[in-house]
């Protein structure tokens, strides 16, 4: 005769109900610990799904993506932008991205010259930008937690904290401030030198998880539009390189 789990008999045509267990002619079932463990699993699921790619390994540029450098397309850009700015000039009292000058240079009679693109102060700036963004034929990256320490092939060295906060980072004799977060499994990184504009890098872990895709793109005020060039990384050692 069935039987529940804390010793009472029930009839063989009616079915005994447990606090832990139902019992039926079918034999007894634990439903309580299964509906525990769908919980338990259910609320496991998103916090694997968010959790972040390993980026660890050694990286190497494949050779057929090698990029031209960013000075070169930079260049292109900058000149477009002035030609862009003589050819069409901001409305009446209003400025545009790539114009540099007060708003009452814009006003019919004022004889003020207007200056048209970016400064030399700017070209400066953004050329100092497009050095730090250009690109490395290899690089380490050993990931934790909290923190990855990217080593480039040179050995420059340095540690982008996870958390999101804009943080002081010196290189050389400079410093600027960095700040690096992931958004949908995405590694974004972001770079803010004295005197303006930014650098951001994007890192996608491909699906084969052996090769890495990251986006760079280089911004400022003297731009007519962001310097964006995408490079492919193949990984070549599992762990990273000592240092």
């Amino acid at each position: 005769m069935p039987h529940t789990r804390d010793g009472r008999k029930g009839s063989a045509g009616t079915m005994a109900v447990s606090e832990h267990y139902i019992e039926s002619r079918n034999g007894r079932e634990p439903v309580m610990r299964t509906v525990l463990t769908a919980m338990l699993v259910a609320a496991a699921l998103p916090a694997y799904a968010q959790r972040p790619p390993n980026l660890s390994g050694h990286w190497v540029m494949r050779a057929e993506s090698l990029p031209p450098r960013l000075t070169d397309t930079a260049a292109a850009r900058l000149d477009s932008a002035r030609a862009d700015s003589i050819a069409r000039p901001p409305a009446r009292g209003g400025t545009r991205r790539g114009v540099i000058g007060d708003s009452a240079a814009g006003r019919p009679g004022n004889s003020t010259p207007r200056r048209f693109g970016p400064s030399p102060a700017e070209r400066f700036q953004i050329g100092r930008l497009l050095g730090m963004a250009q690109a490395v034929p290899s690089f380490t990256l050993a990931q934790s937690d909290t923190a990855i320490v990217v080593t480039n092939e040179d050995g420059f060295s340095y540690t982008l904290h996870l958390d999101g906060r804009w943080r002081p980072m010196v290189t050389g004799s400079d410093t600027l401030r960095a700040r690096a977060r992931w958004q949908d499994g995405v590694l974004v990184a972001e770079y803010e030198p004295k005197g303006g504009g930014k650098l951001t890098e994007r890192y996608h872990l491909a699906d084969s998880r052996v090769f890495l895709r990251l986006e760079v793109t280089v911004d400022h005020k003297g731009l007519m539009r962001p310097v964006w060039q995408p490079r492919i990384y193949r990984k070549v050692t599992d762990t990273p390189s000592p240092t």
